[in-house]
């Protein structure tokens, strides 16, 4: 199960939205050890490819369940691939977010397989400038 980072708790808690949280957004994926939790570092890992439309964030809208925050389906996310290597985990973060360890920072992160994961890609093997693109992306808010 992905893992929020305390700061996108606050700022759920403060301004009562996922969806608020999550536009802007850039979806990182990494290779190396996952850290524990969203508020640890990537600082070791390898950043595989950083989709980030037009330079942009991204940009989700509410999904067809309750409870489920999906892609935007009118936006591309695609990206060359910036470093060879095979994708562990995923992070969705700010532009500028450094990848320091910081509990204040709004991140989901999750785990990246082929067959099992928060994240299902067809080939999780990165090549330095081979295109990748992401067609479907949910984010689902567990119920209690």
């Amino acid at each position: 199960m992905w893992k929020a980072s305390p700061g996108l708790c606050d700022h759920v808690a403060r301004n009562g939205s996922y969806l608020s949280a999550l536009n802007g957004l850039v979806l990182r994926i990494y290779g190396g050890a996952e850290p524990a939790s969203s508020a640890g570092s990537t600082q070791s890992n390898t950043m595989l490819c950083e989709i980030k439309p037009d330079g942009a964030g991204l940009n989700f809208e509410a999904g067809g369940s309750p409870g489920v925050i999906s892609k935007d389906a009118a936006q591309v996310w695609s990206s060359l691939e910036a470093a060879a290597g095979t994708a562990t985990f995923f992070r969705l973060e700010a532009v500028d977010d450094a990848g320091d360890e910081d509990s204040m920072a709004i991140r989901i992160q999750g785990s990246v397989g082929a067959v099992s994961g928060d994240m299902i890609l067809s080939n999780t093997t990165f090549e330095v400038g081979s295109p990748r693109t992401i067609k479907h992306f949910n984010v689902v808010i567990p119920s209690i």
